[in-house]
C-alpha cells in the first residue's frame, strides 16, 4: 500500500529529527483507521499527541497547536495563558533561546 510506505517513510524521519505534518483524508471505509493503527504499532516506542479540530475553534488561530503545546508541557486545559506564557519564556530563557 503506497500511502503506508509514505506514512512509514515520515516515521523514519521523525525518528531522525525530521517533523512532517501527514493530513490523512478518505470517504468513509476507505482504510483511514487501518492506516492509523499501523502507525500507531509502528511507532508504540514514541510519545503520542493528540488534537483534534472542533467547529468552535476555527477561528481561532492556531487552536491545534495551542492544545499539542500545552498536553506536551503537562499544562491543564484551563491553565490561564499567562502561566504557559510565562512557563515557556523561563523554558526558552533556560535554554539560550
Amino acid at each position: 500500500m503506497h500511502e503506508l510506505a509514505l506514512i512509514r517513510e515520515a516515521l523514519a524521519g521523525a525518528r531522525s529529527g525530521a517533523g512532517r505534518l501527514i493530513e490523512i483524508v478518505g470517504e468513509l471505509g476507505s482504510g483511514k483507521t487501518r492506516l492509523l493503527q499501523a502507525l500507531r504499532e509502528d511507532a508504540a516506542d514514541l510519545q503520542l499527541a493528540r488534537s483534534g479540530c472542533e467547529a468552535y475553534s476555527a477561528s481561532t488561530p492556531y487552536a491545534l497547536w495551542r492544545e499539542l503545546l500545552r498536553e506536551f508541557m503537562t499544562f491543564g486545559r484551563d491553565d490561564p495563558d499567562a502561566v504557559v506564557v510565562d512557563r515557556i519564556t523561563g523554558e526558552l530563557m533556560e535554554r539560550g533561546a
